[in-house]
């Protein structure tokens, strides 16, 4: 789901007026790679060159500072991972555990109740929205390299 058209950005938005949230203004989608470990700047470049369209596409290692975040379950419903852990081995990368997910950026920034109460009733995409608090500590508190691509802003 990296290409994210503005009908369905519309719809979340609608989703999160309907639950009563009507000062959501916008909500911005962005597709998220997990890395359970550190990787090198020559690793980072790497990978980014295979995922990241630069025509549509910018990407980041900074985690987002606010929003909600999904991340798939690993193995059968998460096969955008088992294309990036391909694409990670062909370009050399070391063996590590990947997982995908998206990011919700919700304007304006809302309270974390407020951010909880939508990741809990938002459904789109065909995922649940659920806030992940520290990815590292999902990851088992290893180390977590987070690649963050959002679409470029193409608006007429």
């Amino acid at each position: 789901h990296g290409r994210v058209s503005a009908e369905t950005k519309q719809a979340l938005l609608a989703d999160a007026h309907a639950l009563g949230l009507t000062q959501v203004t916008a909500i911005d989608v962005a597709d998220l790679v997990f890395f359970a470990a550190d990787l090198t700047a020559a690793h980072r470049a790497a990978i980014e060159d295979v995922l990241v369209d630069p025509l549509l596409q910018t990407a980041t290692w900074d985690s987002p500072a606010r929003g909600i975040d999904t991340e798939l379950l690993p193995g059968v419903t998460d096969p955008a991972a088992q294309a990036v852990t391909l694409a990670a081995h062909i370009v050399g990368l070391p063996e590590v555990e990947i997982a995908t997910g998206t990011h919700y950026d919700v304007q304006p920034q809302l309270d974390d109740a407020t951010l909880a109460l939508l990741a809990r009733r938002g459904v789109r995409l065909g995922t649940d929205w659920t806030a992940l608090a520290d990815p590292a500590a999902e990851a088992g508190g290893a180390a977590v390299a987070e690649l963050v691509m959002a679409l470029a802003a193409l608006r007429p």
